[in-house]
């Protein structure tokens, strides 16, 4: 996994997680990371209102922007 931070199959219900994330993440980081991936197996694949909403209410301190779009993304890069 060279691209994405993680993965969850909604069918197996196999999590995934990139191991440069892991290395370079942190706790605070792979937590969120982890809860999100879970929620896919609440909510299915799209991020509704309803999944954002539970994101934020137990991750209120996580910038969700910032996350998404760019801190995770640098830490896949790190070798």
């Amino acid at each position: 996994m060279k691209k994405k931070v993680a993965s969850i199959s909604l069918i197996n219900k196999n999590l995934s997680i990139n191991k440069n994330f892991l290395e370079n993440a942190t706790s605070e980081e792979i937590k969120y990371v982890i809860f999100h991936e879970l929620l896919h197996l609440k909510y299915g694949i799209f991020h509704t209102p309803k999944f954002k909403s539970e994101l934020k209410k137990h991750f209120p301190e996580i910038d969700l922007n910032k996350i998404q779009e760019g801190r995770i993304k640098a830490l896949i890069k790190k070798t």
